[in-house]
């Protein structure tokens, strides 16, 4: 996992307790931001490779996100008390998360249609070139392979995908 530092430049900094889990929290959404970003770019660059173990990573930061948002949030006052600087920078933080967030979806459907479009085009190329073949039935006259066989079945296509990422 990367690791931001951070630092907060106000005197009234008290690094345990509250605020530290706030500060704990504006870190933990600079790092998963920047896991949404390094996909994000992957996926925008067509290089997958990598993205399956950024997937363990992203899972582990967004649960742990969760858990600390929701104890944060949990103690409103203590929010709303922190210093300023320090509430800022979880504001900035996850206003750049949500952005991240965002951006990590758009890609993550464009690429999925892609995909879709490539899967479609394979399947309507291997149907009209399977219509093409002929096939020999039961009597050994040739028939058309698009045809439905004798129990009303299409004939079968065997496939294999390579799925990497």
């Amino acid at each position: 996992m990367t690791m931001l530092m951070t630092t907060i430049d106000d005197a009234s900094f008290n690094p345990s307790g509250r605020d530290a889990a706030i500060a704990g929290l504006a870190k933990l959404c600079a790092e998963l931001a920047g896991v949404l970003r390094r996909e994000t770019g992957r996926l925008r660059e067509m290089k997958t490779g990598g993205i399956k173990d950024m997937q363990s990573e992203k899972a582990s930061l967004a649960a742990l996100y969760d858990d600390r948002a929701r104890s944060v949030m949990e103690d409103l006052e203590g929010l709303k008390s922190a210093p300023a600087p320090l509430r800022d920078r979880l504001r900035n933080a996850l206003q750049d998360l949500h952005g991240a967030m965002a951006e990590n979806e758009r890609a993550l459907l464009a690429t999925r249609a892609a995909n879709e479009r490539v899967i479609q085009t394979v399947i309507d190329t291997v149907a009209s070139r399977t219509s093409a073949i002929p096939v020999y039935g039961k009597d050994g006259a040739p028939r058309d392979a698009s045809r439905s066989t004798a129990r009303g079945e299409r004939p079968r296509l065997s496939l294999s995908v390579d799925q990497r990422l």
